[in-house]
């Protein structure tokens, strides 16, 4: 009597994986003396789809979300295995905007207070860099940050966002430094 399940193998995406398409390949490989039949199901688990056994699942557009798919596959005797992966589509940059200091904008301190928005749903690493030099400077997404400058005159800030598929936006602001009093 075989009491052995079929043999299932799931290559990609990785699991947990950002994907920038929506198209993704899902690949697998099934193996067993007497395999009989293979079927997935999608994230929402309401319904199932028939594979033929060994046919990728190829050319669908997958919605910008995380996804959760789930493969089956069973034997003559009906001994059953199942693997799931589960990949974001992440089709959308993220959004960065400094908020203040103003572009263009004078200032009487070298110590400067920066307020910035993010809109991400997968932020991953935001940074920012004065006067258009490396290194960049690390902070914590969507925590606002004050640095003194040390010096007058022109100033420029670049902030850039990265999300966890890799997807950059960046926004800059110059301003200028005069603490002479008049």
């Amino acid at each position: 009597v075989d009491t052995i399940n079929p043999l299932l193998s799931m290559s990609s995406p990785l699991n947990n994986s950002y994907n920038t398409t929506s198209r993704v390949n899902i690949t697998y490989s099934a193996s067993d003396a007497n395999l009989q039949s293979c079927w997935w199901t999608n994230s929402s688990g309401k319904w199932n789809a028939t594979l033929s056994c060994g046919t990728n699942i190829t050319n669908l557009i997958w919605p910008e979300q995380e996804n959760n798919i789930t493969i089956y596959v069973n034997d003559s005797v009906n001994n059953i295995n199942q693997s799931d992966v589960t990949f974001t589509v992440d089709l959308t940059n993220p959004i960065i905007d400094i908020v203040s200091p103003l572009n263009s904008s004078n200032l009487s301190s070298q110590t400067v207070s920066f307020l910035y928005t993010i809109f991400e749903t997968n932020m991953d690493l935001c940074q920012w860099t004065k006067d258009k030099n490396l290194p960049n400077n690390t902070v914590t997404c969507g925590t606002n940050f004050t640095h003194n400058f040390g010096s007058d005159g022109k100033k420029f800030i670049i902030m850039y966002a990265n999300d966890s598929a890799g997807r950059t936006h960046s926004d800059e602001v110059n301003f200028t430094i005069d603490t002479t009093k008049p």
